[in-house]
């Protein structure tokens, strides 16, 4: 009830980082507007506003998803529906070394020309770079290869969840599943003592 509130009491509805929003859901926000506000406009009426760009970070996708509706949102039938104006921001803001940004726009289109590689490798090397990685698994795959890397003894850590004693068992099932799926806390972690390491944070 206190959604349909807020819903039926929305003007304007501003969606950040629209690139990674499933195709999907966006269908589903569409029809679940409109059925809360008893409304048959696209998305009830609501002003939608969509800020991002579709060039960064795609959509996460299992592979049995069948993807009806497409990967994008600009592929879905709400999208059409809703008649949304494109505006293209131009300017950047966060930098002012052209370079770079010749650099970061290359990027981008995914082609790199002999001046933006020379300027990336005049950038420091790191002896263990940091990963960003799309998926879950990927970074678990990542972080095994490594650890194993490490020769020093396993030790593994388990999860331990306190609670007030106020709190009946019921909601503290609940509480832990919670910490366990939304959350992705491990039941276990394995961690190695890193020896070679000569810094004082080992």
């Amino acid at each position: 009830k206190d959604a349909v509130r807020r819903i039926c009491g929305t003007r304007v509805l501003i969606i950040d980082e629209i690139s990674m929003i499933r195709a999907d859901y966006f269908e589903l926000l569409n029809i679940l507007l409109s059925r809360a506000r008893a409304n048959a406009e696209p998305f009830g009426g609501i002003k939608i506003v969509l800020v991002g760009d579709f060039m960064q970070l795609p959509p996460v996708y299992s592979e049995h998803d069948d993807m009806e509706h497409g990967k994008y949102v600009f592929q879905t039938e709400a999208f059409a529906n809703g008649n949304f104006k494109i505006f293209n921001l131009t300017e950047v803001k966060r930098q002012d070394d052209k370079k770079f940004i010749d650099l970061l726009n290359n990027l981008r289109f995914g082609v790199l020309d002999a001046p933006s590689l020379d300027l990336l490798k005049t950038q420091r090397t790191l002896d263990r770079p940091l990963y960003l990685t799309g998926l879950n698994r990927e970074a678990e795959a990542i972080n095994v290869r490594e650890l194993e890397d490490v020769p020093s003894p396993m030790f593994t850590l388990k999860t331990y969840f306190s609670y007030n004693d106020d709190i009946d068992k019921i909601k503290r099932v609940k509480m832990w599943q919670s910490l366990i799926n939304d959350y992705k806390v491990p039941e276990e972690i394995n961690i190695k003592r890193n020896l070679n390491n000569n810094n004082n944070n080992n």
